[in-house]
């Protein structure tokens, strides 16, 4: 399990990437390692940041990633891109 703690991260930013993006590289690892082909990744509305637009509301069409405001998301965002490398990896691997 990574760190979840939006306001920890703030204060110990290098932990949150080290724990949160440390473990999903061990896990990735030991899935090829294992034969493991299938994953379930809860991830955040954090990723989403904050509206550019105070009065507007978050979409799920909006730009993911962009105005992200703490390491716990941007955490999640970055597990988010390495997962579908991850994906593209294998399903060339496979073809």
């Amino acid at each position: 399990a990574g760190l979840k703690a939006v306001g920890e991260s703030k204060l110990i930013p290098l932990t949150y990437y080290q724990d949160n993006l440390g473990a999903t590289l061990t896990l990735l690892k030991l899935m090829e390692e294992f034969g493991c082909r299938r994953i379930v990744f809860s991830s955040s509305a954090t990723v989403y940041g904050v509206a550019r637009d105070e009065k507007a509301k978050l979409k799920e069409t909006d730009e993911v990633g962009v105005t992200i405001t703490n390491c716990y998301g941007r955490t999640k965002f970055m597990i988010e891109q390495i997962l579908t490398d991850f994906h593209r990896s294998h399903k060339l691997l496979r073809e």
